[in-house]
């Protein structure tokens, strides 16, 4: 298969990081140069192949049939805009500003995945404003409910990398903006229900799925990130 997921090459980036801050710990040397060149080979990648110069944003990519040729295929990007999309922004990986605010731009617009709720997995509408059939379809796993472990994530890597660079904008508004919205939900919904749920519902913000997660809202109130 052709298919390459933005958010597996940044999941593998950021193990090889850690692997490396460990090998660091332990004495450094040859083994944390080599891990380090893994994850910049992997950065590298990510700009190549997964960056939409059209869409601005970060996309995954899969076959599709090339109907100018038939029998051959390409792969196209994957129009969606949602956590996929936002874990290079995550976990750090982007070096460029101007990826970086293009990056940020969907989540201070609240039309595309912010919501009173949080940050949602994923936008009614795509890069193109046009609306995403695949939203809320389904099991709708992923598909617009809001998660607090990936709010967590993301106001996570605001906090570390982009907060406070002159260059990077909004930054810091979409964080605060995110951190409210998820901690007042979360409070809300908990002295309604007693509990802390896997996932919140976009628009009415009760909880659904498993009871456990969102915990990491504890974190979020302390700002240990």
């Amino acid at each position: 298969s052709r298919d390459a997921h933005v958010d597996l090459m940044a999941w593998v980036s950021h193990m090889l990081t850690v692997v490396a801050s460990l090998q660091h710990a332990a004495g450094g040397g040859k083994e944390e140069e080599e891990w380090m060149k893994g994850v910049e080979g992997l950065r590298r990648q990510l700009e190549v192949v997964h960056w939409n110069e059209e869409a601005k944003a970060y996309q995954d990519r899969g076959e599709a049939q090339d109907s100018k040729k038939k029998g051959a295929d390409r792969a196209e990007f994957a129009d969606h805009l949602g956590y996929v999309g936002l874990t290079p922004l995550m976990m750090g990986l982007i070096s460029d500003p101007d990826r970086v605010n293009w990056a940020i731009k969907p989540l201070w617009n609240s039309r595309q995945l912010q919501s009173d709720a949080g940050v949602k997995s994923m936008s009614h509408v795509n890069h193109a404003r046009q609306h995403d059939w695949e939203f809320a379809q389904a099991d709708n796993l992923w598909r617009g409910k809001v998660y607090v472990p990936f709010n967590y994530m993301l106001l996570s890597g605001l906090s570390k990398w982009y907060i406070g660079k002159p260059e990077i904008t909004h930054a810091k508004q979409v964080y605060d903006e995110v951190r409210a919205s998820v901690l007042e939900n979360v409070v809300e919904v908990y002295l309604q229900s007693g509990f802390f749920w896997e996932a919140y519902n976009v628009g009415v913000g009760e909880g659904s799925l498993h009871k456990a997660w969102s915990a990491l809202v504890l974190l979020i109130m302390a700002e240990k990130f």
